[in-house]
């Protein structure tokens, strides 16, 4: 362990609404080339603070289809570097707990693409539809309408891109409505603008649907929304032909109502003025917190995971009564797993509530705390599809169960070291390294780490170190595919 500091379930979906038999037809684009290996070169790479790792499984087709045989050789068990990055400043990294494929964002909003394309959710174009992206490529800005990308939301097979004008594009799959651009096309390959009146200040994916937190802090959703995670009050289940249809909402829909509810569920209460402050999903639930320091969560109840002491779904977002007591010591951040979801708290606690590992029991219930972070001021959580990774005083702490495809970064195993562990426990390759934050992916994980010393920038000794730096690490391997 580190440290101490002082101080789901499934059923068949079938798209309800009325429409023509067959799959809508891909909105039409033109042959652009919407991709580009040109990197930005005006930094020198000793002034460039962060440095861009990656741990895990990199071919996005073997996520998830554990029947390659060879996807344990594919696996890479520490840090590696990404290639052609290094002199770009990456300030941000998005993916999700069950998506294949990332978005990388500068300082300078450029975006970069990386992984799975099957949906068109890399939002690279028609040519590029169904082909992998194995090194991070460059989207052209004009897919934007040349406004600037300051962040990002993933799901299984969709993609949310979020302007400093507070509007949202997206692309890749929408089946479900997950897009929020209405029933048609059932995906896109390029960005589209949503046509949304309200601004927002966040948005953020599960697998089949979207959250988005309006400026003033109302929420939206649109999406699939099978286990209640929608939050609009219902799970949208009929009975079809020989099957559950479910009625997706194409486009986003106001979250109006949240509740409270006592032992007794009959006793339930509507909690009024709420204004969501930071939202996270998992793949079919939805953890949030707002102005007045509560704590909602909703959807799949499965193993615990919203943390209510019980397993049933929720279809309002419910406030948790286990954070009442803590009135005055504020929520500094939420995250959600697959089947889990976190809490840190600025009186430097963290809290766990679902299950990591495949069992018949060990599930928490409620929010427990990490007793192994107590003391530790946690800034920054990744959350993979059973792992966890965490980011403290500038450094990296990994933890989850077996099996693991090298998303922990602690190691292949070999001289007595471990590929997983059920406690948290820091990571050794990046110790000496001040670790600025983590993201996870299903079976993945991106670091961004400060390369450089304390040395006036760009002084020669500077340089060398961040040459020297650069080279602890394995390069990236490079795989077939868009290269």
């Amino acid at each position: 362990m580190p440290p101490k500091r002082k101080s789901d379930k499934g059923a068949n979906v079938t798209n309800s609404k009325k429409a023509k038999k067959g799959k809508a037809k891909e909105e039409e684009t033109s042959s652009d080339t919407v991709y580009s290996l040109e990197i930005s070169t005006d930094t020198d790479p000793c002034q460039t603070e962060h440095g861009v790792l990656f741990s895990g499984l990199p071919v996005g087709e073997a996520i998830a289809r554990s029947k390659n045989p060879d996807i344990l050789s594919m696996c890479m068990f520490s840090p590696h570097r990404l290639n052609g990055l290094n002199s770009v400043k990456i300030t941000k990294v998005v993916s999700h707990c069950g998506a294949a494929h990332s978005i990388l964002i500068s300082s300078n909003y450029e975006v970069f693409v990386f992984g799975r394309n099957e949906t068109g959710q890399l939002g690279i174009g028609k040519d590029g539809k169904g082909t992998d992206v194995r090194t991070p490529f460059k989207l052209n800005q004009s897919l934007f309408s040349n406004e600037k990308i300051c962040d990002a939301a993933v799901g299984k097979g969709h993609t949310m891109f979020l302007t400093t004008g507070q509007e949202v594009f997206s692309c890749g799959d929408n089946s479900c409505g997950q897009l929020g651009i209405g029933a048609s096309p059932t995906s896109i390959s390029r960005p589209k603008k949503l046509n949304f009146s309200h601004p927002v200040k966040q948005v953020a994916c599960g697998q089949m649907f979207t959250m988005f937190v309006e400026k003033n802090g109302l929420l939206f959703s649109c999406g699939n929304p099978e286990f209640g995670q929608l939050g609009n009050g219902t799970e949208g289940k009929q009975i079809g032909t020989n099957k559950y249809i479910w009625d997706y909402v194409f486009t986003p829909n106001l979250v109006s109502r949240f509740v409270m509810k006592g032992d007794n569920v009959k006793d339930t209460r509507v909690v009024e003025d709420v204004s969501i402050k930071q939202i996270a999903c998992g793949n079919n639930h939805t953890i949030a917190v707002d102005t007045e320091n509560r704590l909602f969560t909703w959807g799949c109840g499965g193993y615990g995971r919203l943390g209510h002491n019980s397993t049933p779904d929720e279809y309002y977002p419910r406030q948790n009564i286990s954070f009442l007591h803590f009135k005055t010591c504020e929520i500094t951040s939420v995250a959600a797993g697959s089947t889990y979801s976190l809490v840190t708290m600025a009186h430097k606690m963290t809290y766990f509530c679902g299950q990591t590992r495949m069992a018949s029991n060990g599930a928490e219930m409620y929010f427990k705390a990490v007793m192994d972070l107590s003391g530790w001021d946690i800034t920054c959580l990744g959350t993979s599809n059973k792992s966890i990774l965490a980011v403290g005083g500038g450094q990296a702490i990994a933890w989850g169960p077996s099996p693991t495809s090298g998303e922990m970064a602690l190691g292949d195993g070999s001289n007595g070291g471990t590929k997983v562990s059920k406690d948290p426990k820091l990571i050794p390759y990046l110790e000496g390294f001040k670790v600025k934050a983590v993201t996870c992916g299903h079976s993945f994980s991106f670091f961004i780490v400060d390369l450089r010393s304390d040395k006036p920038s760009g002084s020669p000794e500077n340089a060398k170190e961040f040459e020297e730096n650069v080279k602890k690490f394995n390069e990236f391997p490079m795989y077939c595919g868009y290269e």
